[in-house]
Order: structure tokens, then C-alpha cells, then sequence
């Protein structure tokens, strides 16, 4: 077979033969093995954080875990790889820190403009289909680069009340999963859970946070409690009760820290995520001089107010023009 004709770069001064240094550097040229090298690259990131996370999916819940290197200088309250993007709705990013933070923000941006112009909350499938999209488009301009994150997106859907768990790559690519894993142990995770799982086609919500947790431990072996590792979970039965429960595990004592806990509302509809800006309603206020103004108005049109004239006014309305007319 004929060779493929090389790829022509076109630069400042012309176009020219590109090769494999151009192969490498371009996210918008293919190689002659039909691979986007820069992207290969991005794969490469989300290992060489050295971030292991595992999601598990059962009937009424679904958990996610990751752990994360502590380092005595930092405050742990600073640093976190889950986010909250709705009150049902939580992003942990596997990968770089900053990329993962750029996301989980523009989510929530995302998710506030769907349930402003829509009247509804974003579902879980729509997020990870958003995600998906963004990240695909970045693989098609040569000014932005590809995000080196894997965002696992999970939530309870409102309209189906069943829990979802997606998975969003840097070329775009979403899938729905029972169970999934990102980080430089992934396939380790995934073949041990694809053993734990055939004997247990459903899940309860313990059996899922324990299984969860099993196969961090397993591949982890003993930096699993020496390293603090947060847990997210999602679960049907706490619709309309406030933020999801997040927990941590120190190294120290290895006790379960609530971060946040399940807040009771009197209401059926959760209340907004905080920080958006549909938690912010309008709020009018005007200056002393404006009150003075409103305040005089108020008097005018209460002064002014009609009043139904009884027999005796009437009468002596009509006395009057008639004296006023035997006058002119």
C-alpha cells in the first residue's frame, strides 16, 4: 500500500511537511497512527497525580471515594477533589487540582442557567452530556488544551428518583456506569469490583458504601489508613433534605468526621446551592431621600382615597348651588 501523504502545517512563512515533533505538539493534527498525541498526554495527568477514586452505584444510593496526600503545611478544609454542584448533584475530579476546580465551577454556572431558564433542576445525565461536550470541544482548537481530568458526576435524578454515575474523560467521551474508577490504579479497582459484583446484582445502601470502600483498601493496601480519603454519597431517601452527606477519614484516629451533614427542611424543595446565584434573591432599597418621597406619596394617595357621600352631604351640596345661583 502507497504510503499517506504527510500532513501539511501551514505557519507564518507557508505551509510545510508537518512531522513528528508537529504530531506532538498540535492537538488539531493526527499522527499517521490516527492518534491525538496531546490528548494521550491528558491521559497521562489524570495518572500522575497518584489519585486512585472509585464510585459504586446500587439500588436507592451511590457512593463515591478518593483519597488525597496530606501534607502538614496545608489546611485540610482547603483541599478537596469533591464539589457540590447542586444540592443532588456532586463532581470529584481525578486528575489535576486546578482543572478539576475550573470545572466543578463552570458546572455549577451551568446547572444555576439550566434551572433559571428551564424552572427545573439539571439531572445528572445532563451535566456529564455538558461536561462531555465542553471537553470535546476543546480537542478542536489549537489555542486551549484538553483538561487533565476525569470528572465522575453522580446524583439523584428527581424525575426517574434513581442514583446515577457518570464518567467524563478529556476527549469527551461520557458513559453511565454501576461501577467505575479513574487514577493511576484503575484497572486493579475495576477488576476487583467486576469480581465483588456478580455475586451481588443489587446493592443497599451499606453494601455499597462498604464495597466502595473495600476496593480502595484493596488496592491501596496499607496507605489506605494512613492517608485521608473523602466520601461522598447520594441517596434517594434524603430528597429534600439538604447537602449530601461528605465524610473524612484521618490518619490519626481513623474515625468517620461528618463534614456536612443532611439537613432537615420543612419543605419538599431543597433549598438552592449556596454561593449561586439563584440563592440570592432581589433585594430593594432606596436612599433616605427616595423613602421621603415615597413616604409623602403615600399620604397624597390616602388623602385622596374615595369615599361614598351620605344623604346629609348631599343635601347640603345641593343647598349650596342653589344658593350660589340665586346670587348670580
Amino acid at each position: 500500500m502507497p504510503e499517506a501523504e504527510a500532513a501539511a502545517v501551514v505557519t507564518g512563512g507557508g505551509s510545510r511537511a508537518a512531522g513528528p515533533a508537529d504530531y506532538e505538539r498540535f492537538i488539531t493534527l493526527f499522527s499517521p497512527e490516527g492518534r491525538l498525541c496531546q490528548l494521550d498526554y491528558a491521559f497521562n495527568a489524570v495518572k500522575l497525580a497518584g489519585i486512585t477514586s472509585v464510585g459504586v452505584r446500587g439500588d436507592d444510593s451511590v457512593y463515591v471515594l478518593t483519597h488525597r496526600k496530606e501534607d502538614k503545611l496545608h489546611d485540610p478544609t482547603t483541599i478537596t477533589n469533591l464539589f457540590a454542584i447542586t444540592d443532588r448533584i456532586g463532581l470529584l475530579a481525578t486528575g489535576m487540582p486546578g482543572d478539576g476546580r475550573a470545572i466543578a465551577q463552570e458546572a455549577r454556572n451551568a446547572a444555576a442557567e439550566f434551572r433559571f431558564k428551564w424552572g427545573y433542576k439539571m439531572s445528572p445525565c445532563m451535566l456529564a452530556q455538558w461536561i462531555a461536550d465542553r471537553a470535546q470541544i476543546r480537542t478542536q482548537h489549537a489555542q486551549i488544551r484538553p483538561y487533565g481530568v476525569v470528572s465522575m458526576i453522580f446524583g439523584i435524578d428527581e424525575e426517574k428518583g434513581t442514583p446515577e454515575l457518570f464518567t467524563c474523560d478529556p476527549a469527551g467521551q461520557f458513559f453511565a456506569h454501576k461501577a467505575a474508577s479513574a487514577g493511576p490504579k484503575e484497572k486493579e479497582v475495576m477488576n476487583f469490583l467486576e469480581e465483588r459484583m456478580k455475586s451481588k446484582p443489587s446493592l443497599s445502601s451499606g453494601t455499597t458504601k462498604g464495597l466502595a470502600k473495600s476496593a480502595l483498601k484493596h488496592v491501596l493496601e496499607g496507605d489506605f489508613y494512613a492517608r485521608e480519603f473523602e466520601l461522598m454519597a447520594e441517596r434517594v431517601r434524603d430528597l429534600g433534605k439538604g447537602n449530601p452527606e461528605t465524610t473524612t477519614k484521618a490518619s490519626s484516629g481513623g474515625r468517620a468526621t461528618p463534614l456536612a451533614k443532611p439537613r432537615p427542611s420543612s419543605t419538599t424543595e431543597a433549598s438552592p446551592v449556596r454561593g449561586s446565584y439563584l440563592s440570592r434573591r432581589p433585594v430593594k432599597r432606596y436612599s433616605k431621600k427616595s423613602r421621603n418621597q415615597l413616604s409623602k406619596l403615600n399620604l397624597v394617595l390616602a388623602s385622596l382615597k374615595y369615599t361614598v357621600p351620605s344623604e346629609a352631604s348631599i343635601a347640603a351640596s345641593a343647598n349650596l348651588k342653589t344658593t350660589n345661583g340665586e346670587e348670580q
